[in-house]
């Protein structure tokens, strides 16, 4: 457990030296649980940077996913899958892209359909271990995305204020303005002074301001209250027994009245003080025949304990707590009592700016000429010059492409925002050293909204979530084994899967089925999509001949037994009143727009001068299939060893099955038995015990050759066959070659038809993303002619600097003359994240 060093610290009121000694062995049990609890539980962490606040239906959103261990921040989370999403205001999945995760970085990109209606849609990012916990948690961010060929878009839609409509929007819903108060740790108890803090909400849940006064039944004045930042503010009071409080203020117009919590005669209140750069003052007093005998505070950051601070006898429980060695972040203090039990519990902000790591851009000038080279070197400074860290640049025209100073960073979100429940406006505020409120604003919202990811009560009744997901360091896929004509009744049996992806690679895993017909593969590192293939083998029988155990070879595929894979559905998507940021409804947006509506139709018109018009022409001969057409849904092979093209022959209807196409057409492959029992034998497909009969497979789904002599020819399209490495991805079942068949299209086999004994399906596989396209205008060229007016100059994600070495990066200006911004978000390989921004002007 990390804690503070012990040493003298000053004490308020009391002049008591404490050191941080052993706390109450109930306290010290707890702990342990909570240190228990997060080892099993590992918080994880996501967080997305992308180029742009805005988009236009059709653009590229551009990324890079960042996964940290929830508490160290490092890049140690168990999980290597982050999956994230593009969601629309109904819940539907507009785009999705599996990331694999190499060193806490994967890099990817969504390419928006044009045909997006213009609405405010949800960036979200998780990984499959943190859906078993608050989805609050995961990775959300609002996009604002505009059509522009949209017949309803209009232009003077988002080019107006949004100050200017939110106050029109109070005037409507001003009885909706919600004022909420918050006695600081927790109650307010009779005779004991507390700090109070409030929050001042409009209909859309933004901060708004109001001013007006606390007062008792008499309707004597006890505070006045009145918002400073986003809606919150605090003030003081000693509630007197027998009495009532009411906070009465000004919204506009409107006078309103809302009741205070009501005072306990006994209980504790915690007071805590957090204004100095170096420490943090700490008081708990109890009233009502409590006392803070035996009691012990408890501090934590992310998890981590720091402190454990027990109370002096007869004497309140008070001091300074030193913030030198604390690590930066939102910290938990809660007060147990002599019991064990917690009683008032407080967090406030531990703000290190000092110690946060700074980038350093090297190589960047002031101004440059259009269509100019920028070369830029990305470094830590001096202090982190030697360290590694994994950072992704923006470089966005600041005219078009405005982002809000105030909105979420890689800094604010995994120092912050990650680690606080509920909505925050504005988080970038209260990083932001220009702001010289923002220590009281950052202390008010300490104040108004709590940690949320564990509580202490769940931690000494030992309640554990359900993990109904697990860590995912690759794909998984479950399912279920069944007897295929009684589905209800599970089958236990080995399991294999098998696929081949895209470049031809193979690969194979291999599980078993519990009692209950249930299997997972888990850590499948699939690269790319993949053709795969599920089934469940033949054990080998055993049977007795003399009295020895004799073992007979099955058939290749167990053909009594039905497959069906879980449907991974993406987590349910719980809205509440979208709001839009300022920033979009702002002209930025309206120059973005308009510019992106140009970029269109500069691509349109060069792409009619890139088409060529040729003289008619007259082609004799047969017919070219195209290549589509032998791209069948579950084909997990590339090219065939052999294809016969049935659809192409003429008096299929003579043929009583498939198998007599064969005869006289296809050399090597021998057609044995007699209709309705034909068979295969396909020369150079063996095993050591001599020819056996090859796999067949029917639009991809493994059958028995029985099915294959019922099927009209007139219904199939062609029939592939496989030997050598391309029967190899099934494995001992491909031994004897494999006879792929594939009906025509819309034609359908017999309805009482299910695949036995095997699946076929489609994996998407991890995301690969495309490479960002920057122009050379290093030697002219001829496609260079069209004017080139983009709005991000350069995008890259999975740069990286380590042991003294930049990240370096090269692109051209544009044909813009404005003013450019160099956007870099990062994190250091100890966990530390970093932001740093610069301009230059082409003219």
């Amino acid at each position: 457990m990390f804690k503070l060093k012990a040493k003298p610290l000053l004490v308020l009121c009391i002049c008591v030296l404490f050191s941080f000694l052993t706390p109450p062995a109930s306290v010290s049990d707890l702990i342990e649980k909570l240190e228990a609890y997060l080892a099993y539980y590992t918080p994880e962490k996501v967080y997305v940077h992308h180029d742009k606040p805005y988009y236009s239906a059709g653009d590229t959103i551009w990324f890079a996913t960042y996964l940290t261990h929830g508490i160290s921040h490092m890049a140690s989370a168990p999980s290597k899958l982050v999956y994230v999403e593009v969601v629309s205001t109904d819940g539907s999945i507009v785009a999705k892209r599996d990331i694999f995760i190499k060193e806490g970085t994967g890099s990817g990109d969504i390419a928006l359909p044009d045909t997006l209606v213009s609405d405010t849609y949800q960036l979200r990012a998780y990984t499959s271990f943190m859906r078993n916990f608050d989805p609050d948690f995961f990775f959300q961010r609002e996009l604002r995305i505009e059509n522009t060929q949209s017949p309803s878009f209009d232009e003077a839609d988002v080019s107006g204020s949004t100050a200017q409509l939110r106050s029109e929007e109070m005037k409507n819903y001003s009885d909706l303005v919600r004022l909420q108060f918050f006695p600081e740790g927790g109650d307010l108890v009779e005779g004991l002074w507390s700090t109070v803090g409030f929050k001042a909400t409009g209909p859309d849940g933004k901060g708004v301001e109001i001013e007006g006064e606390v007062s008792d039944n008499t309707g004597k004045k006890i505070a006045d209250i009145k918002t400073t930042r986003f809606g919150m503010g605090k003030f003081l009071m000693q509630p007197v027994a027998g009495e009532s409080y009411k906070a009465t203020f000004k919204f506009g117009m409107e006078k309103m009245q809302v009741p205070l919590p009501t005072a306990k005669p006994s209980g504790y209140v915690m007071t805590m003080t957090n204004v100095s750069p170096k420490y943090v003052t700490l008081k708990v007093e109890a009233a009502g025949g409590e006392s803070t005998d035996g009691g012990t505070v408890v501090g934590h950051v992310r998890g981590v304990v720091f402190l454990t601070l027990p109370a002096s006898d007869g004497q309140p429980l008070q001091g300074l707590i030193p913030k030198e060695n604390l690590p930066e972040g939102v910290a938990q203090f809660t007060f147990f009592d002599k019991k064990g039990q917690p009683q008032a519990e407080r967090i406030v902000y531990i703000d290190q700016p000092d110690k946060r790591p700074v980038a350093r851009l090297d190589g960047l000038q002031a101004t440059y000429k259009k269509r100019s080279k920028v070369d830029l070197a990305i470094m830590m400074a001096e202090a982190d010059a030697a360290s590694t860290s994994h950072l992704s640049v923006a470089v966005v025209d600041k005219t078009k492409v405005q982002f809000d100073p105030h909105s979420d960073d890689i800094v604010s979100y995994l120092l912050m925002t990650s680690d606080i429940k509920g909505d925050i406006e504005n988080p970038g505020y209260y990083f932001d050293e220009d702001n010289k409120d923002r220590v009281p604003a950052l202390d008010n919202l300490m104040l108004t909204q709590g940690w949320r990811r564990f509580t202490w009560k769940d931690i000494m009744e030992d309640k554990k979530p359900d993990i109904n997901h697990l860590v995912e360091p690759g794909f998984s896929i479950a399912g279920r084994v069944t007897d295929f004509f009684f589905p209800s009744k599970p089958v236990k049996s080995k399991v294999t899967i098998t696929g081949t992806e895209a470049d031809g690679d193979l690969w194979s895993a291999e599980t078993e089925a519990d009692d209950d017909g249930y299997f997972l593969f888990t850590a499948l590192d699939i690269d790319d999509t993949a053709r795969v293939v599920i089934q469940t083998p033949n054990e080998k029988k055993m049977s007795k001949k003399g009295g020895k155990k004799d073992f007979v070879e099955g058939g290749n595929v167990n053909l009594a037994t039905k497959i069906v894979v879980n449907e991974t559905k993406s987590p349910e998507i719980k809205y509440g009143e979208m709001a839009v940021e300022e920033l979009v409804s702002s002209k930025a947006i309206a120059a973005y727009l308009e510019e992106a509506r140009k970029v269109k139709e500069i691509e349109a018109a060069f792409a009619k001068q890139d088409v060529v018009i040729l003289d008619e022409l007259q082609v004799e001969g047969e017919r070219v299939r195209t290549g589509e057409r032998f791209n069948k849904p579950g084909m997990t092979y590339k090219k065939p060893t052999r294809r016969l093209d049935v659809d192409s022959l003429t008096r299929t209807t003579q043929f009583l099955s498939v198998f007599e196409v064969f005869i006289g057409r296809t050399p090597g492959v021998r057609v044995v038995g007699s209709y309705p029992n034909y068979d295969l034998i396909i020369r150079g497909a063996s095993s050591l015990t001599g020819s056996i009969n090859p796999l067949y497979i029917l639009n991809g789904s493994i059958v028995d050759v029985s099915f294959i002599n019922t099927i009209p020819v007139d219904r199939v399209d062609f029939v592939d066959v496989l030997t050598g490495t391309g029967a190899t991805m099934y494995g001992s079942m491909g031994a004897g070659g494999v006879v792929a068949v594939y009906l025509k299209d819309g034609s359908e086999v017999d309805e009482s038809f299910v695949p036995k004994g095997s699946l076929g399906m489609i994996h998407p596989g991890f995301y690969h993303a495309r490479e960002f396209y920057t122009p050379d205008y290093s030697t002219k060229k001829e496609s260079q002619v069209r004017t080139d007016i983009r709005p991000t100059l350069y995008w890259k994600g999975g740069l990286k600097t380590a042991e003294g070495a930049p990240a370096k990066l090269e692109f051209y200006t544009s044909d813009v003359a404005s003013t450019f911004e160099v956007r870099v978000e990062g994190i250091t390989e100890d966990g530390r994240p970093f932001v740093k921004t610069e301009e230059f002007v082409v003219n």
